[in-house]
C-alpha cells in the first residue's frame, strides 16, 4: 500500500486537547510511518517500503467539521456529502501526482549584511551554532537568487550563502540593500505581522534599525538557523517542478512569482527555467500562467483536480446535481474559516463541496471550464487578497 486516504477530523484544539484523541492521532500517525519517512526508503516508480510513507502519500478528508457538525440537522445530506469528498480524494490519490524535484541541500551559511548592531549580535550568535558568515565591508551591488543559495557581487567578488540577514544602520542603508535585489517586485517587504523581521522573501530576514538591536539581531540569528534547518531537510512534494525540455525560457513564471522560486538556468539555446523547491510556496501560480505547460503543480495537478471533481458529481446519489455548489479554496485562511463553522456548530448548506488548492492562482480556466462541463451552475472561489499569500 504506497496510498492512503483518511477520513476524520481535525484536532479541537480551539475547544480541548483530549489525551485520548491526541494519544490515537500520534499513534494512526506513528502506525503509518510518517514520522519514520526518508528519501532513501522510497524508489521513484517502485511501492514505497511498509512503514515509511511521506506525508504526501495520506490524503486527509474532514468528514467531522465540513460534514457531521456544519449539517448536523441533516444527516443524510451530510453523508452523502462525506462519502463525496471521500470519493474525491481517492481519486486524487489514485491519480499520479508530480515528481519530487531533485535537491542537494546547501552548506549552513547566512550572509550578514548591513552596519547595524543588530548584525554583529547575529553574526556572534550563529558563530557559536557553526554557522559560515559571509559579511561584505561595503554593500553589495546585487543580490540574487542562484543554484539554491543567495549570491552577492562586489567589486567583481562573489558570496553566497543559504539565508540572508539585513541589519542596516538606518533607512538610507536598509534602501539600498533592497534595491540591489533587483526591479521592486524581486525587492523584499517586511512583513508587519511578524515585527519587521519576516520578508516576502524567504531566508531573508531585516532588522528594522527602529527596533531595539540586541533583540532584533538575536531574533534573526534564531530564525536563521531555523531557515537552515528546513534548507537541510528534503523538499515537500507540493513544490512545482519544471519539463525543460518543454521550456522556452519565456520569464512568465519568474515575472509572475512573489517569492522568487523560479530561475532560469542556462545558455541560448538550452535555457530553461528552474523551480527553487526551498523557496517555492506550491501555489501553483506559476503552472497556471505557463504558456507552454512545462510546470507540474507539485500539491495538485491538473488531472487530479479534474479527477475530484468527477468524483464530486458522480458520488452523491441523494442531491440534486444541479444544487451543487462547488468551492475552491486556498489552503488557508478560507479553508480554515470552512472547519471552523463546523467547530462552531454553523450551519450552511450541505451541497456546498469544498475543494482545496495551495492557491487560487493555480486555477486554469480548464478547471473552471470542467465543472461547467458536469453541469455545474454554481461555483465560488474563496481566497486570500493580492499580497496575502501564506509563507
Amino acid at each position: 500500500m504506497d496510498r492512503i486516504t483518511l477520513g476524520a477530523c481535525a484536532c479541537c484544539s480551539l475547544d480541548q486537547i483530549c489525551y485520548s484523541c491526541t494519544f490515537q492521532r500520534v499513534r494512526c500517525k506513528a502506525n503509518l510511518g510518517l514520522f519514520k519517512f526518508r528519501e532513501r526508503n522510497a524508489q521513484s516508480g517502485s511501492v514505497l517500503k511498509a512503514g515509511y510513507l511521506p506525508p504526501s502519500a495520506v490524503e486527509f478528508v474532514n468528514i467531522r467539521e465540513q460534514c457531521a457538525w456544519a449539517h448536523r440537522e441533516n444527516p443524510d445530506e451530510a453523508t452523502a456529502k462525506a462519502m463525496a469528498l471521500i470519493s474525491a480524494a481517492v481519486a486524487k490519490n489514485q491519480t499520479a501526482g508530480g515528481k519530487l524535484p531533485e535537491y542537494q541541500p546547501p552548506e549552513r551559511s547566512t550572509l550578514i549584511l548591513g552596519s547595524g548592531h543588530a548584525a554583529e549580535i547575529c553574526r556572534d550568535l550563529l558563530r557559536i551554532q557553526n554557522i559560515e558568515i559571509y559579511d561584505p565591508a561595503e554593500p553589495p551591488s546585487r543580490i540574487r537568487r542562484v543554484n539554491g543559495c543567495y549570491s552577492v557581487t562586489q567589486n567583481g567578488a562573489d558570496w553566497a550563502a543559504a539565508g540572508v540577514v539585513l541589519a542596516p544602520g538606518d533607512s538610507m542603508e536598509a534602501d539600498r540593500l533592497r534595491r540591489a535585489f533587483g526591479d521592486p517586485p524581486y525587492r523584499p517587504r517586511s512583513r508587519s505581522i511578524q515585527q519587521g523581521l519576516e520578508t516576502t522573501r524567504p531566508g531573508v530576514y531585516y532588522c528594522d534599525p527602529a527596533l531595539d538591536s540586541s533583540v532584533a539581531g538575536a531574533a534573526a540569528a534564531a530564525r536563521v538557523s531555523a531557515w537552515l534547518g528546513q534548507c537541510s531537510k528534503t523538499p515537500e512534494s507540493h513544490t512545482a517542478v519544471v519539463d525543460p525540455h518543454r521550456c522556452r525560457a519565456c520569464h512568465t513564471c519568474v515575472d509572475i512569482c512573489e517569492f522568487g522560486a523560479p530561475q532560469l538556468m542556462g545558455t541560448e539555446p538550452n535555457r530553461f527555467s528552474w523551480i527553487d523547491p526551498v523557496i517555492c510556496q506550491g501555489c501553483g501560480a506559476c503552472a497556471a500562467q505557463c504558456p507552454s505547460d512545462a510546470i507540474t503543480a507539485g500539491d495538485a495537478t491538473d488531472a487530479q483536480l479534474e479527477n475530484m471533481i468527477d468524483a464530486i458529481w458522480d458520488k452523491p446519489a441523494r442531491v440534486d446535481q444541479k444544487q451543487i455548489v462547488l468551492v475552491f479554496t486556498c489552503n488557508w485562511n478560507p479553508y480554515s474559516g470552512m472547519e471552523t463553522a463546523g467547530v462552531k456548530r454553523l450551519s450552511y448548506s450541505a451541497r456546498v463541496y469544498p475543494i482545496r488548492v495551495m492557491c487560487l492562482g493555480r486555477l486554469r480556466p480548464g478547471i473552471i471550464l470542467k465543472a461547467l462541463e458536469r453541469g455545474g451552475t454554481r461555483r465560488s472561489f474563496a481566497g486570500l487578497p493580492a499580497g496575502r499569500m501564506s509563507l
